[in-house]
């Protein structure tokens, strides 16, 4: 291993790729894809976005759920979710809490980034506006943000569907845009259907499956132009944050 091997290969990225190994894993998928090899060239991964989305692919080729949060979550993001052979399933999400405290237990602030496991109960809550027909797919923080705010205490953060904006506890149909929560992962009622039927397709295969929630600092337009989605028509940004979710 070469002496610059710590400096080359530090954190860059969506997820901040950091080391050697997972450097050679994510180049299997630039070469692939891109005819680009980060190994020899490592900063592309700071610097290309198309290089920086297919490092993220190829991380999350065991972790299959990844979610692309605006930093400022004012609007949505991508919900992208990957297996061995590349996307399975995409969506628009929402990672808006009614507070920027993603850390503090009991805070109802924004999703905290980073790994987090999850468990999917289909039944939960089932019916209610806040949530939906669909069940919620339960996370827990392994690294980053995410554990440091399981540490403690937060507790609950899920994705889920439910009402939408302009539709508070009226109707469960995809009239408005996605509505902010307590610190959830808001999904529209139509896409957290499909969702969760992959998720179960998914664990009946013997998947474990992880979620990642990321922040990008940049233009969200880049992130969806790479893959190949247009802008959700509803979406717009948001003002004065809510209490209600």
């Amino acid at each position: 291993m070469g002496g610059d091997d710590g400096w080359n290969f530090r954190g860059k990225g969506l997820i901040q790729l950091t080391g050697r190994d997972n450097y050679s894993k994510a180049n299997v998928f630039t070469k692939k894809y891109e005819n680009v090899d980060i190994l020899a060239n490592s900063d592309l991964v700071a610097h290309d976005l198309k290089i920086a989305v297919l490092s993220t692919m190829a991380f999350f080729v065991f972790r299959n759920i990844n979610i692309i949060a605006p930093k400022t979550r004012d609007v949505e993001g991508p919900l992208i979710v990957f297996d061995k052979s590349g996307v399975l399933f995409k969506t628009y999400s929402l990672c808006r809490g009614s507070n920027a405290n993603r850390l503090k237990a009991g805070g109802n602030g924004d999703t905290p980034i980073g790994k987090a496991s999850t468990r999917y109960d289909a039944n939960a809550h089932k019916g209610e506006y806040s949530y939906g027909n669909y069940g919620l797919i339960y996370l827990e923080g392994l690294t980053s943000e995410f554990l440091t705010a399981t540490k403690n205490g937060r507790a609950g953060i899920a994705i889920h569907s439910g009402h939408t904006t302009g539709y508070f506890k009226k109707s469960l149909k995809d009239l408005g845009k996605l509505m902010g929560t307590y610190g959830c992962v808001r999904v529209y009622n139509k896409e957290m259907e499909k969702l969760g039927k992959l998720y179960t397709k998914l664990k009946e295969q013997g998947r474990k499956i992880y979620c990642y929630i990321e922040d990008y600092d940049g233009n969200i337009k880049d992130v969806y132009a790479h893959y190949k989605m247009d802008l959700d028509s509803k979406d717009s940004s948001r003002g004065k944050r809510s209490t209600i979710q």
